[in-house]
């Protein structure tokens, strides 16, 4: 997975391939969508409510990841003896997308490196309901990430982090896009 370890360092450098650490580095570029916020409000619009927390994942993804472009999906590779390696590897075989080890990543907030696997695929992929849904019900965790502009769809249990494209005024668009479904606190968390 030689492929995947060139293009993330020469688009993230030495930052690992998990949402919280890209929000923390990338701050400038992150947009936060929480979950309880767009299970209320109408889906930007259409004036609908939204009430599937899939079709919200699906809208965000959508706004950073082209249509039939590649893509990267990555998640962390929990050792056996964990809780999570369980749910991991059964999500992830579900997928039927072809995940293969993409090595070690350290970070200084975690003893031990964090080994992820990455695959790569084609938006719209199948397999993205499933996926989305077990990170909805804090199962598994995973990130997508355009081949193409680099941006990151990163769902986790309450909601999603999108980091945008270095662009002027691409935070910004999507901010708007996304509007009804941002976080009301001032920090954005």
């Amino acid at each position: 997975m030689s492929d995947f370890r060139g293009w993330w360092s020469s688009q993230f450098g030495s930052v690992a391939p998990l949402g919280h650490l890209l929000r923390a580095a990338f701050r400038a570029r992150w947009v936060r969508i929480h979950l309880d916020v767009a299970r209320s409000r109408p889906r930007p619009g259409d004036g609908t409510n939204v009430t599937n927390v899939t079709n919200v994942m699906r809208t965000c993804a959508n706004a950073v990841l082209p249509a039939g472009a590649a893509l990267w999906i990555v998640h962390p590779l929990w050792p056996a003896d964990d809780v999570a390696f369980a749910s991991t590897t059964a999500v992830a075989s579900a997928s039927g997308l072809d995940f293969e080890s993409a090595g070690d990543f350290t970070d200084g907030s975690y003893e031990a490196p964090i080994q992820v696997a990455a695959a790569s695929a084609t938006w719209p992929h199948s397999g993205f309901e499933s996926m989305v849904e077990a990170i909805a019900n804090d199962e598994y965790r995973a990130i997508w990430v355009s081949q193409v502009s680099g941006e990151v769809f990163a769902p986790y249990d309450r909601g999603v982090d999108l980091i945008a494209t270095e662009a002027t005024g691409r935070r910004g668009a999507l901010r708007s896009a996304l509007g009804d479904w941002l976080s009301p606190r001032a920090d954005e968390l």
